[in-house]
């Protein structure tokens, strides 16, 4: 499954790093942590609620970016309610420029910017 964060398929990649969120193991972290560094947007995208969990400071620029490129209706929903409003506003955006309607929910259960700590 690692591997596959490395595939020329973006759509392999994106489901990998879905997976890989999933998992609670130094190596899924870690992987995931590379494909941030190294600006993989679709391992990125796959596994955006990893990255708002973690709430990284400064990595908003290149989640942005991966809304851009692999960005779905799903992914632009989570951004609208993690509560970081730089990723609020780029879902909003996107969502504008797709044609989709998104809406803001007070309810808990999504995630959260910086939720894991």
């Amino acid at each position: 499954m690692i591997t596959d964060l490395g595939d020329r398929n973006s759509h392999f990649r994106l489901n990998a790093a879905a997976v890989l969120a999933e998992i609670k193991d130094a190596r899924a972290i870690n992987a995931l942590q590379g494909a941030l560094t190294e600006r993989n947007m679709a391992a990125i995208a796959g596994a955006h609620s990893f990255f708002i969990k973690a709430g990284k400071s400064g990595s908003e620029d290149t989640l942005i970016e991966a809304l851009k490129e692999f960005g779905d209706i799903s992914m632009a929903q989570d951004f609208l309610n993690c509560g970081n409003s730089r990723l609020a506003d780029a879902a909003r955006s996107w969502a504008r420029q797709n044609g989709y309607v998104i809406t803001s929910v007070d309810s808990v259960g999504g995630d959260t910017w910086g939720g894991a700590r």
